[in-house]
């Protein structure tokens, strides 16, 4: 009976999002916590008449973050890696998030907001454990 109120009442109405086997209730955060990681915008692109577009104030953001984190000799070449291949340390994920004020400063949010995304198929960890691949940043060929 649960299951059906959820699945034809909250799912649809944007309260309630079931992922695998976890239930989110008010799902936003989720896509908040997302959306800078699939910005398409993050560096220069063609837009859909065939112009090219300057990257976004985000990546100017971003970079500004990052530096402020003490990563200012390596972000810009790091931000290009992600943007290409998806690849992201640590710093970098706290960077993207910095305007989630109540994600980006604490770093047990932060480990349990990854382990959400690794257990729903957004992250994938690398041996290193502070290293991670957002899958659908992944190239569609391989390298």
């Amino acid at each position: 009976m649960l299951d059906d109120v959820l699945e034809k009442v909250c799912v649809p109405s944007g309260e309630v999002l079931i992922l695998k086997d976890m239930i989110h209730l008010k799902p936003l955060w989720l896509v908040d916590l997302v959306k800078p990681l699939a910005d398409h915008q993050l560096s220069p692109h063609e837009n859909s008449r065939g112009e090219m577009r300057p990257a976004s104030h985000r990546r100017t953001e971003i970079l500004q973050a990052a530096t402020k984190a003490g990563y200012s000799e390596v972000c810009e070449a790091v931000l290009d890696e992600f943007i290409r291949t998806g690849f992201a340390p640590l710093w970098l994920l706290q960077a993207l998030w910095h305007k989630l004020d109540q994600v980006a400063s604490d770093e047990f949010v932060i480990a349990s907001l990854i382990d959400t995304l690794v257990e729903n198929g957004v992250l994938f960890p690398t041996a290193t454990g502070t290293d991670f691949v957002v899958t659908f940043r992944l190239p569609r060929t391989s390298p």
